[in-house]
């Protein structure tokens, strides 16, 4: 029989604590219902990345407010509609998406502004091979003559492998 420590003991407690934490977490993210207003709003977020994945860059871009400021991992610094469509277009010719799974994590809306946080696994494929890649994303979006844009884009990978 092993001999228990109470550092270790505290340890194992812990361990278990977390686990079941982050297993609520999950639960409570994956069985949330989204109301149509935020439905409306996810909806701009969807077709973004769907036409990303798509090689749409177009589609991509008609997503985007044109006062649109994005702030990724990998930035020094925000980037506008202009910067992020010459860097698109590097990466589409680039990188292919072989699979991508994106989960809201949460969704506000007040009046003509939406919040959409999501977290993403991703499949791609570039001149170094296939990677996974998680990345947590943070949308602004702004609602003009009933459509929605995404106004400000902030986040990115948070591991790959």
């Amino acid at each position: 029989m092993i001999k228990q420590t109470p550092k270790s003991f505290i340890m194992r407690k812990f361990v278990l604590a977390f686990s079941f934490f982050l297993f609520a977490i999950c639960a409570a993210v994956l069985c949330q219902e989204w109301s149509p207003e935020q439905k409306d709003a996810l909806n701009i977020v969807e077709k973004m990345t769907k036409s990303w994945a798509d090689r749409d860059l177009d589609g991509y871009m008609s997503c985007l407010h044109e006062n649109f400021i994005g702030w990724f991992n990998e930035d020094p610094l925000p980037i506008d509609k202009k910067t992020l469509r010459e860097w698109e277009e590097y990466w589409l010719s680039t990188t292919k998406i072989l699979r991508n799974v994106d989960e809201p994590v949460s969704i506000k809306v007040t009046d003509d502004v939406a919040i959409v946080s999501l977290y993403s696994t991703e499949i791609r494929e570039d001149e170094n091979g296939k990677k996974f890649s998680y990345s947590k994303w943070t949308f602004i979006c702004k609602k003009e003559d009933g459509k929605w844009l995404i106004i400000g884009l902030f986040g990115g990978s948070v591991l790959e492998d």
